[in-house]
Parts: structure tokens; sequence; C-alpha cells
């Protein structure tokens, strides 16, 4: 049976919607839940039985299933039974929780912190196991956080901490190898960060799923169990198995992951505690993930023999042989370099860019993936000695005609299921032609879903749409050296009828000619590059070097300036073909101290607002001016992103000696006005925010990026006092008591007459919003009356109010309420809910439940015959 841990409960078209929240650890597990006839039975009568206990009066209603914010399955209560609906008729997520209850188990995951001692914990100095009923060692590859390992290979890559909480972004030097190049983003949380590729690729191959469909949630722990859903399907497993004994004494027939972890079970690649469990739900440490990640992959292999650089990886360590593996494939660099924490929880962005890497060192050798091509035809592409079928939407650019220009080239492709090829996420072409005889790559009209770089020389590119960026990089010299008939006073490379996101031309004296396309920037880093545009080709901004004049570098430029949207100076010495910008650089933790300082971080009540502050501090070596965007993010205990605050223009125009700085995430206002930040996304009392995450980016687009873990209660405002309060029942007496709930025949009106007063606790002057809900038998809101704005203009002595709910009018002039919903004879309220709202956002209801006849008067008699 499943449990649930809280319910929300919304009216939505006269109709009562219930969302029932599932008590799951695995969310990889979400899609799999009711996929099987048991499943769905199991669903069904745990849901049954909750609202059976939650609304024992209900007649019928509309009752969501939801894991996190991801829909599993919609039903429609009856009388007596649940019965499946249409799951697609269900829409997003009602957000007034009514009530909310918890089960003894009811976190996430094992929230324990990570050992960090630099022995292995598996054995104490006597050998005996701790914690475990076996040694660690034998485990099943371990349960794999969620967290990406954060480092790259040699060749793409950056050093960033595997098990850092930051979204950190590749610093490889290498623009062409950044993911943020990719203009296509699955997910608003993976945009611009290391594991924008991994997720990408992943996701393509049906390896991850997102926890909503625009929130991969990056920062949540992996479990065990989803660690191995994630492997099982990186091998394509049959998880399709039948019930049979209990894979462990924890994973038995009925377990949502039975098929995932009998077939890696079967498939050798588990094995489980010496107890026999495999603990599904325990999140998965770093290790644990790096020994599963050997026992998955064929290519992968223990070599006791191995050293690692990590000095908390001792040479006892039970883990050694695999982060040692790991680690010589390029799959891992360490949390540092001397460093790997290998007893730190896995995050779902580790977890995802470690088995990524894996995938990539099985198919093509190497971690990033790019190799050259060894040989091509109409129906496939050969590269490390294996040759990959060809889906449809590649054969216009991997063919037979391209095989001159493309053999040798280095790529990296991207596979689904099946692995065969379905998009080319990074091409650098290396051959050369003659000015006689240029090569030609005839894309016809393919996607590059990453970057293309142009290091050969007299090549004509056609019909390609890029969307990370071109690169034309390489000296003359160099290319000299490796093409015939190319002189140092410059080649020639043709675009012709393609779509072209960013352009750099690196290399000095080149041609560059271009005819019918559009390019989104092109930047141009030396004064000798000559640029022909031809025939109705497009470019939003082109980009100069500084001192340069438009006339030098744009043949015939006066005629063709009318296609350029904009012309920009690039910051480069412009002389001697040198870029001196400094690379992007990402700068973490203690690394971004120099730089930036984290301050306050605390709770705030006051009668500007309620919500939390974070301060932060520019040190010496930053200017404000130096600036050119600022974010800081609230994350929650499961990674989750919950608000976003970014600085706008104003910010900018600060002084340049302006060194501290503060933003507010703001939960109810007061007189505040802001104007110096914007917010995306808005807290709420489910979930507390652990840490505020601060990024700096100058103009030179180098990061700066701390974290504020210490949540402080400034003044004793606990995080949910910073909300507005609920008061119900006997908690709202205090300011709000109910009066009449009655029938009423007369000249001005038939209907329902409710009555309620306030005490002196509370003024009328206090309220911003007043509701009147009538409520039928099933719990369905026959209708409401909401106050106008007339109401709040009584005075203040203003006590006793009423409202009504009108069947046939007579008299009756309204103008302090108004009506949604209509009631009729078939369906008697039960009750009345008053609701209201004061101007700081803290509500009071109360129920009556007395319907009186009043004079006699029944409730049809309120209808007319």
């Amino acid at each position: 049976m499943y449990q649930f841990k809280k319910h929300v409960v919304q009216e939505k078209d006269n109709q009562l919607v219930i969302s029932l929240y599932l008590d799951i650890p695995n969310v990889e597990f979400a899609q799999e839940l009711g996929k099987s006839k048991n499943n769905q039975e199991d669903l069904e009568e745990s849901a049954r039985i909750y609202i059976n206990s939650k609304f024992p009066n209900l007649k019928n209603a509309s009752v969501k299933i939801m894991a996190g914010t991801m829909l599993i399955a919609s039903l429609a209560f009856g009388a007596s039974s649940l019965s499946p609906t249409k799951a697609a008729a269900a829409e997003a997520t009602p957000t007034d929780t009514v009530e909310t209850t918890t089960n003894a188990g009811g976190t996430e995951a094992n929230t324990e912190n990570p050992i960090t001692e630099s022995e292995d914990p598996a054995t104490d100095s006597e050998g005996t196991a701790t914690n475990e009923s076996e040694d660690p060692a034998t485990e099943t590859e371990g349960t794999a956080n969620d967290t990406e390992d954060t480092t790259t290979d040699a060749e793409g890559a950056a050093n960033e901490t595997e098990g850092t909480a930051n979204e950190t972004k590749d610093t490889t030097t290498n623009s062409e190898d950044t993911p943020t190049t990719q203009k296509e983003i699955l997910f608003n949380d993976t945009a611009g960060t290391y594991f924008t590729e991994p997720v990408e690729v992943l996701v393509d191959k049906g390896v991850v799923f997102g926890v909503t469909d625009d929130a991969f949630v990056p920062y949540r722990d992996v479990t065990r169990a989803e660690a191995a859903a994630m492997l099982a399907r990186a091998l394509n497993l049959d998880t399709e198995k039948d019930a049979g004994d209990p894979v462990f004494d924890d994973v038995t027939a009925s377990s949502d992951f039975y098929g995932t972890i009998a077939a890696l079970k079967e498939a050798g690649v588990i094995e489980g505690y010496d107890d026999n469990t495999f603990k599904p739900n325990q999140t998965i440490t770093r290790a644990e993930l790096a020994k599963m990640i050997v026992s998955t992959f064929a290519n992968l292999e223990a070599n006791p023999d191995a050293t690692v650089p990590f000095t908390d990886v001792g040479d006892q360590s039970t883990f050694k042989n695999y982060i040692a593996a790991i680690h010589e494939a390029g799959i891992t660099k360490g949390s540092t370099e001397t460093t790997f924490d290998p007893y730190k929880n896995t995050r779902r962005a580790e977890a995802a860019t470690m088995i990524y890497r894996s995938i990539n060192v099985e198919l093509f050798g190497k971690a990033d993936g790019r190799v050259p091509i060894e040989a091509i035809n109409d129906t496939s592409v050969t590269v490390n000695g294996k040759a990959f079928t060809l889906s449809e939407n590649m054969k216009g650019l991997l063919n037979q005609n391209n095989s001159e220009i493309l053999t040798d080239a280095v790529v990296y492709l991207s596979t689904d299921k099946q692995d065969n090829v379905e998009k080319i996420r990074y091409l650098e072409i290396t051959n050369s032609g003659t000015e006689g005889a240029p090569l030609t790559l005839d894309g016809g009209d393919t996607v590059i879903n990453g970057p293309l770089v142009l290091k050969g020389d007299f090549l004509s590119i056609n019909g390609v749409t890029v969307k990370g960026e071109t690169m034309i990089e390489g000296t003359a010299a160099e290319v000299t050296s490796a093409a015939a008939n190319t002189t140092a006073s410059g080649g020639k490379i043709t675009v012709d009828h393609s779509i072209l996101s960013d352009v750099t031309i690196k290399r000095d004296n080149v041609n560059f000619e271009t005819k019918d396309s559009t390019i989104s920037n092109l930047i141009i880093k030396n004064t000798n590059t000559k640029v022909t545009l031809n025939g109705n080709t497009k470019i939003d901004n082109l980009a100069i070097p500084t001192g340069s004049n438009p006339n030098d570098i744009i043949e015939d430029y006066d005629s063709v300036k009318q296609n350029i949207k904009n012309i920009e100076e690039d910051s480069v010495d412009g002389t001697d073909g040198t870029d001196h910008q400094t690379p992007t650089t990402v700068y973490e933790g203690e690394e971004a101290a120099p730089f930036v300082t984290t301050q306050n971080f605390n709770t705030h009540s006051g009668a500007d607002y309620k919500g939390l502050n974070i301060g932060f501090k520019l040190t010496d070596e930053l200017s404000i001016a130096d600036l050119a965007n600022v974010t800081v993010s609230l994350v929650g205990e499961d990674g989750t992103i919950l608000a976003t605050n970014t600085a706008t223009d104003k910010l900018f125009e600060l002084s340049a000696d302006t060194k501290e700085l503060s933003t507010a995430f703001i939960t109810t206002n007061g007189t505040y006005e802001e104007e110096y930040w914007t917010t995306d996304g808005t807290l709420s009392q489910d979930a507390v925010p652990v840490k505020a995450v601060i990024t700096l980016t100058d103009t030179s687009g180098n990061q700066y990026i701390v974290e504020n873990e210490d949540l402080v209660e400034a003044n004793e405002v606990s995080y949910l006092d910073v909300f507005p309060d609920v008061f119900e029942g006997e908690d709202a007496a205090t300011y709000i008591t109910t009066q009449n709930f009655n029938t009423h025949s007369g000249a001005d009106y038939k209907g329902l007459n409710i009555g309620f007063t306030l005490t002196d606790e509370l003024s009328i002057t206090d309220l911003a919003n007043v509701t009147v809900s009538l409520v039928g038998e099933d719990g369905t809101i026959l209708a409401t009356n909401t106050a106008t704005d007339k109401l709040f203009e009584l005075s203040a002595d203003t006590k006793e109010l009423s409202t009504a709910f009108i069947t046939a009018n007579g008299t009756y002039e309204e103008e302090y309420w108004t009506t949604d919903g209509t009631l009729s004879q078939d369906a008697v309220p039960v009750k009345a809910v008053i609701t209201l709202t004061d101007t700081s956002g803290n509500q009071y209801i109360v129920e009556n439940e007395n319907l009186v006849e009043a004079n006699g008067v029944t409730y049809e008699d309120t209808f007319d015959a």
C-alpha cells in the first residue's frame, strides 16, 4: 500500500478536486508508478482508504495522485469506489493546502551527514563493520545521489567540484566545450551548467527524467533505487520482470523498483548487503556509485594496483579500486584535485554527469565522447572501431558525399536507446582543401546541436544550422603546415544557406565569405580578417577589434551595412591577432572569497515586509562596476531552487564604492518598494530554504559563487513566522464568530442568509478580502459570495455583516457582494464557510453547519415553483 504525506483541496469548475501527494523517496520511479495492474490497484485502494479517513462524508470528487509535482494518476471518487479516468484531464497542482499529514517515514531521503574522515569508514580499527551489517564494499554499487560529478575529462574540462551544491559552470577555457553555447534547454534549472549536456543526452537516451516537465532538480540526493534505475536504463535492460521471489528481503515483488533491481542483480551489477537487503530508499554515496558504475560498464575494470591522487581515499579503502577506475577513465577528477568525498551523498547532477561520461567511455572510448571519424557511408559512421547506424535526420550531413571533409574530423555523436545516431553535439573539421578545390560540407539542412570548430582551410559549409558556437581557429602557419596551397597570407572559409548562432573568427589572415545565411553574433578577433557578405546574409550583431573600422573589415561595407543590425567593438588588441581577454573562470567557495563574502541570511518581519534578507559584500578585488549580472537563489533541502532574485539595471548604476549589497525575498509586503531586484519563484511554508547561493558574473564572463547555509532567526522570528497565519475554528473565534445561517423568503428576495460578527480584535478596516462559500453534502462548493470594495468602505465600527445567496430576487439590490455559482434544489448546502483575509495576508476561517428553516421556510421553499 502507498502512503500519502499530504493532501490539497481545491474547487475547480464547481467540482471538488483533491490532490494526494505520495510519500515516495525515489523520484526516478515516479513514471513507473501505476503502470502495472497491481500497482494501479494498490494506488486506487490506497487513495480510497486515505479519502475515506479524511473525508468520511464525501460523495464524489476528482482525485489526483501526485509524486512531487508529477501527476501519476487521475481518478474519479464515487459513492463506493474509485475508477480510472483520463489522467490528461488533470491540470496543474492546486495550491490551496487544506490539510497536511505526514507518516512516520515521511522524509524523502536519508539526510544523515556524510562521513568526512579521510579513512575508509567501512571498518573500524579492529576491522568491524560500522553502521551497516556488512562492509560497504559488498554493497551493490551503492546508491547514487542525483548530484552529478562535476569533473570533466582533459578535453572538456573543468575542475568543478563534483560534490558542490552550486550549479558550477564548466570552467574550461575552450569556449566550444561550454554547454551554455547550446540554445535549447530542457529544464529551467540545468541551463548554463556543467551538467546541461549530460542531462540532455541522458534524457534523449531515456536514462533520466525530469522531476517535472521543466525542472530536473539537480541538487536532490539520489537513492540507491534511483541509481539502479538510471543504470538499468543505461544498459537498456528488460525491467518488466514477472513477480517472483524477493530479490532482497526489502525488495519484494510488490515494490515499484522490483523489476529494475531484479534485472541488475541478474546482470551481476549489484549484490546487496550481507543481511540480504538492498536498502533501496537509502541515499547513495559517491563511492558506492563509483562501484556501481564500474560493475555496470564492460569497458571499466577495478584495478587493485591503481593509485589515486585523493587523500581521502586510502589504500585500504574498499572502494579505492573502483574510484581509481573511473578516475583513470576521465569519468571523475574528484571534488578537488586531492579529494573525492567518497562518503558524501550523490546528487542528481553528479549522478547524471558520471553516468553520461561512463556511457561515452563505453561507446566512444573517451569520457567527453569526442573522437575522430574513421569511416562514413550513407547509413553509418564509424568511430572508436564501431559502426553506428544513422537516423534519418543525420543522413543529410553524415554521408558518403561528405566523407572527404569528414574523415578524421572529431565528432561527438549523441545516440538514442538503441545507439542510433540522433544528434551531432560537437564537430571539429581539421581537413583542408585548396584554393582551386575547396572541401565542401553539404549539410542538407542538418542541425548541429553544439559547437562547430573549423581548423582546416579552404572549406565551404552549406546548409547547416549550428546551435552552438562556430569557431574558426588555428594560426595561418598551423593551417599552412597541414594543407597544401595555403599560405600565411590567408585562406578562405565560405558559409552558404546556413543558420549560425555565434561565429568567432580567431584565426588571423582569414577570408570569411557568407551567402544567404543568418548569423546571430559575428565576432572578429583580428584586424587582418576580411569578411564578405553576399546575397541576403543577415547579422544581428557584429563585434570588431577595438579601434578598427568596419570599412576595413567588411568588403563593400556601405552596400551591405543595412543587413547588420548592430556593431560593437570587441575588447581585443586588434594588432597582432592575439586575444587579450581573460579566459572565463568560475570561482567557488574559498576561491571566490577574495572577491565576494557572505553576510546576513536571516528572517525579517517589519512594517516594510516579511520574508528573508540575504546580504553579501564585495571585496576590494571586485567592484560593482565590474559586474554584468547578479543572482541570489534560495535552495531547499531536496536541492530544488525555490526562488531566485536577479539584479535589475538599477543596481549596476550604484556607485563603484558600493560594497555591501542585500536582497529581500518577500512573503508579505508592507511599505517596501523594490527597484533593484526582480523575483522568480515563490516561497512557501512547506519548503524551508537551507542555503542562499549568490552568483556574480563580471563583464568578462567570470563567475564568483558563494553559499550561505546559516539561516538566522532574527529577533526570534522563525521562517514560518514570516508567512501569514491561518486561524481556523476555535483559533479564529477570537476574531470572528458565526451568526445566522438560515432560509429567507420575503418581498426582497428568496434564498439563504449568512451572518457573522467581527470581534474587537478585528476591524473591517483590517480586511483585504472576505468570501462566504456554501458547501454541499459531498464537499462540493455550490456557490461563493465575495465582498466588493464597497464593503470595505463601511465604518470601522461595523461589526455585524451578512450576505445573501439569492434563488429568486424581488426588490433586493446588491452592492456589497458578488456571487459565483448558482444554488439548486438538488444540492442542499450543509455548511457555510466564511473566510476573512486581512491586509497582512492572515486568514480567519469559521464554519456554520446549522442551517435554520426560518419561519418554517424550507430550503426547497426558497425556489420558485
